[in-house]
């Protein structure tokens, strides 16, 4: 597969004008959560409970926009009961963010991830996954003292769409 995404973003974030895709997103609400099953860090799985935690949660990417592609790949191992799916994304702020308050110049690279997972359907609509991901971080995220290293994740899920 092969998906791309774009919204504006806003230009000049001081000048009293807000000119990017309004969702509410620009204070930090998730208004327009946009969810991938493709992705694990870059945007949020939808294969578990609640997860707004992608780097990217919501499509106006906080009013700078975004410029994304998401390429995958899959194959049944065993057919109709063991897949296994590579994928890589990309994404960027089409605005540039201003410094932040410590004057850290900041850029519009938010990240490129590296993902896998492995399936196995136990039954009709019943499936058990294991799922692994690598986000290198960009200069998106410069003098952010809350993201100081490249994100991962593992772990696994149990899904039953009908019980």
């Amino acid at each position: 597969t092969l998906e791309g995404m774009f919204t504006s973003g806003d230009g000049d974030p001081t000048d009293g004008k807000y000119t990017s895709a309004y969702t509410m997103n620009f204070y930090g609400l998730p208004g327009a959560v946009w969810f991938n099953h493709k992705t694990l860090l870059l945007f949020p799985f939808t294969n578990t409970v609640s997860n707004y935690t992608g780097a990217v949660s919501d499509i106006s990417n906080l009013g700078f926009g975004l410029g994304s592609a998401i390429a995958t790949a899959s194959y049944d191992i065993v057919p109709n009961k063991l897949n296994l799916k590579v994928g890589g994304a990309f994404a960027q702020a089409m605005a540039t963010p201003p410094p932040t308050p410590e004057g850290v110049a900041r850029g519009r690279f938010i990240g490129v991830e590296v993902n896998a997972e492995l399936v196995y359907q136990l039954r009709y609509l019943m499936n058990i996954g294991l799922h692994g991901g690598f986000m290198k971080k960009g200069n998106f995220y410069e003098g952010n003292p809350r993201v100081t290293e490249d994100p991962w994740a593992a772990f696994t899920t149990f899904t039953w769409y009908a019980f």
